[in-house]
């Protein structure tokens, strides 16, 4: 695993923190957004350590009160039911051997680690590793190929349809998301419409669409109208027909390059 492969958080993903000089800093990025809710609530205490500790997070903070004592308990009990490198839904994996201590994993990065040995499976390119564990960077390179399929030259088409065979590949060895094997006909049929009242026109609450189909939505729309934390239900729509034509588009032109 190369060095610039980023697993655990840097000072730069807690900067807005009281960090003290030297402070540990050994916890997975996919735990991110749950140490931002801990440091939140501990509200300016200077912080010593923030680490991963028995399958959950751990951190070390000065002056702590008793109520600070039972958020941080409270954080890290959450912690170890969330996978450590995407931040999806995980468990406590015990790989079995005599020194080791449990891991919050999900399937897709069961094997994986967050520091040296690293398991032979494991990606050793920086954009493939980042791609195997961000939905959001892997949404967005898919998406930006996607939308430049149409109006490039033939040198441009050959790197973009390799991205979007890596992102494709990735797809089936990483998926993220409890709806990533969805097709786009069941992904219609589960998300409900809602109807505000006093509000004209159906919606879809951005709650309700299951990941990794919410954040490609999000990124597809970008300058749609939202309502009450809700798409326009012709929005939603649009887009599934979107990305209907856009994959029959990417299967003709994957199958007549390898003609060529």
């Amino acid at each position: 695993m190369r060095a610039d492969v980023k697993l655990v958080i840097t000072a730069k993903d807690v900067e807005q923190f009281n960090l003290v000089p030297g402070a540990r800093l050994s916890a997975g990025i996919g735990w991110r957004s749950l140490i931002h809710r801990a440091l939140l609530g501990l509200k300016g205490l200077p912080i010593r350590a923030i680490i991963e500790r028995d399958g959950g997070l751990s951190i070390e903070a000065e002056g702590l009160s008793d109520r600070d004592r039972m958020h941080l308990l409270d954080v890290r009990m959450h912690s170890r039911y969330v996978c450590e490198l995407c931040g999806f839904e995980g468990k406590q994996i015990d790989d079995g051997q005599v020194d080791s201590s449990p891991r919050a994993r999900c399937s897709a990065h069961r094997d994986w680690r967050t520091s040296p040995p690293f398991p032979a499976g494991q990606p050793t390119d920086p954009m493939e590793a980042r791609l195997a564990i961000s939905l959001y960077e892997r949404e967005f390179l898919r998406r930006e190929a996607l939308w430049s399929l149409g109006g490039c030259n033939s040198r441009e088409l050959a790197l973009r349809l390799k991205q979007l065979d890596l992102i494709e590949r990735l797809d089936a060895q990483y998926p993220l998301g409890v709806a990533a094997a969805s097709t786009v006909h069941e992904v219609a049929s589960n998300v409900p419409h809602i109807e505000f009242r006093n509000e004209p026109g159906l919606r879809v609450r951005v709650c309700d669409i299951p990941e990794p189909w919410r954040t490609r939505m999000e990124l597809a729309s970008t300058g749609s109208t939202m309502s009450l934390n809700a798409f326009y239900l012709h929005d939603w729509q649009k887009f599934l027909a979107l990305w209907e034509r856009e994959h029959q588009e990417l299967l003709r032109l994957q199958a007549t390059l390898s003609e060529e």
